[in-house]
């Protein structure tokens, strides 16, 4: 099983920590962001990661290297400008023949999704695309007021609502390469919506466990709490 990891965005969000590394190699725990990924994927039957680059890509490479430490071949593409989430793969066909069933990933998640399970789904139902989605809870900040002709029904204080979201995981199939505009900014969205326009079915995946999106401080420090947890259950 074949897998690309996103790993050329700038981490902005993460500054000033990312403005000397590159975001993948921030360290999570005992081992970088990209390593956590790259052997979740490899515990799940992945044997060759197609890593996307675009900032700071020396260090990425230099750190990854040939991906043997974790079982796995690595190949490395680098993009000039900012592509998106799908517009790398237009660098990977080398790598990705039409035959080729892979997992898409970005490269700042944390989950503990069925890789493996994920790709049965997709090939199972001969699928172009499933996308891996996650449910998250929003709290509102305010009380929100329901109301009917003028008069108070009742005030719901900071309801939580629960939802699906993308979760920039994805199982792909080979012959969408094809869709992919070349060296131009391209994203999963408009792959989606493209395939849907023709009539094709895009598949959902829930994860049932564990996922989270390392975009921001807190939820950075929620999945390192995660990984805490984990660490312990495994050593008793």
């Amino acid at each position: 099983m074949k897998a690309v990891i996103l790993a050329g965005g700038f981490g902005t969000r993460m500054r000033p920590l990312t403005f000397s590394i590159p975001k993948p190699l921030l360290p999570f725990g005992e081992k970088p962001i990209i390593e956590n990924a790259i052997q979740s994927l490899a515990r799940c039957g992945v044997k060759e990661v197609i890593i996307a680059l675009g900032y700071m890509p020396d260090m990425i490479r230099a750190y990854c290297r040939d991906g043997s430490p974790w079982g796995v071949r690595t190949h490395y593409v680098t993009e000039e400008k900012a592509l998106g989430t799908a517009g790398p793969l237009s660098l990977a066909r080398s790598y990705i023949a039409a035959s080729d069933d892979f997992i898409l990933m970005n490269g700042d998640i944390v989950t503990d999704l069925d890789f493996a399970a994920l790709m049965a789904f997709h090939t199972a139902r001969k699928l172009p695309v499933t996308m891996a989605v996650a449910e998250i809870a929003t709290k509102s900040p305010f009380g929100v007021v329901e109301h009917d002709n003028g008069l108070l029904r009742r005030v719901v204080e900071k309801p939580e609502r629960r939802e699906c979201v993308n979760a920039g995981i994805y199982a792909v199939s080979g012959r969408c390469l094809g869709l992919i505009p070349a060296n131009a900014f391209f994203t999963m969205p408009d792959l989606m919506s493209a395939l849907v326009a023709q009539k094709q079915d895009v598949g959902v995946f829930p994860i049932d466990g564990f996922w989270r999106g390392l975009e921001s401080r807190d939820n950075f420090d929620e999945a390192l709490a995660y990984l805490n947890a984990q660490a312990v259950v495994t050593t008793h």
